[in-house]
């Protein structure tokens, strides 16, 4: 009786665990259908039961976002970095997240923090660049912009940013990174050309 017991326990347990685990699968694939309402339940459920799972946070920030849940998904975006601090896609998923709150300060701790794990990242330069631009710090914005553009000369957001801080502080020509700009579809450059190059 006592082996039935004790196999009936462990049969239970294994069941309860596939369950949880198929949760975190189901709100991955809720999530590529786009019913991240669904998705963000399945991620809820599967962190009840593996609190300290990274993925399932960054997963869960994500279709957070998608609907417009920006101070939860900051938290979960966090919660994954924190977890496993070696990830930069949790790192750059929570600056992201604090750019877009407008919280410029921790955006810039986070990228910072991405560019110890990958020294290389053209975006994460980028995303500096624009908070330092925030707070009103023009020549560490513009070191940011001239980093991204060295890992990405193709990068036409940093190009359109560099050229409206060079028209706007009178520092260098701002022409030839507008018109880069819009070469590579940046919408936003016409305007800045129209103003700084005519």
């Amino acid at each position: 009786m006592k082996f039935f017991q004790i196999t009936s326990v462990l049969l239970l347990l294994s069941i309860l665990a596939g369950c949880s685990a198929n949760e975190f699968e189901r709100g991955n694939d809720l999530y590529a259908q786009k019913d991240y309402d669904a998705a963000i339940i399945s991620y809820s459920s599967y962190i009840k039961t593996h609190p300290n799972d990274a993925p399932s946070h960054f997963n869960r920030a994500r279709a957070l976002e998608e609907k417009g849940k920006l101070e939860e998904a900051c938290k979960d975006y966090m919660k994954a970095a924190k977890l496993d601090p070696y990830n930069s896609a949790y790192r750059m998923g929570s600056g992201m997240c604090s750019f877009r709150l407008e919280k410029y300060n921790q955006a810039i701790i986070d990228m910072n923090e991405v560019l110890k794990l990958d020294s290389r990242s053209a975006d994460a330069y980028f995303i500096k660049g624009v908070s330092l631009i925030k707070k009103g710090e023009v020549n560490g914005a513009m070191e940011s912009y001239n980093n991204a553009l060295r890992y990405d000369s193709n990068h036409a957001g940093a190009y359109f940013q560099r050229g409206v801080l060079k028209g706007l502080s009178k520092k260098g020509d701002p022409c030839p990174d507008l018109k880069k700009a819009k070469n590579l579809g940046e919408e936003k450059a016409n305007n800045a050309i129209k103003k700084y190059c005519s």
